[in-house]
């Protein structure tokens, strides 16, 4: 029997997913651009929590 709660809960996902995806839309070949001279583009932080996760992911094993 599948839960109906689940079910609102991947919706809820999958609604989140489609609000980022038009929002990172507007930036679109901007990602690397930094906003300014000492902070990180979005595409670095992204990578860069990446990279933590790998490592984290790593460690565990």
């Amino acid at each position: 029997m599948k839960s109906i709660h689940m079910k609102e809960h991947f919706e809820k996902i999958y609604r989140q997913r489609e609000e980022k995806e038009e929002e990172l839309g507007k930036y679109s070949g901007q990602e690397w651009g930094r906003p300014k001279e000492n902070k990180w583009s979005w595409g670095e932080t992204y990578y860069h929590l990446y990279l933590f996760n790998d490592e984290m992911v790593s460690s565990i094993k």
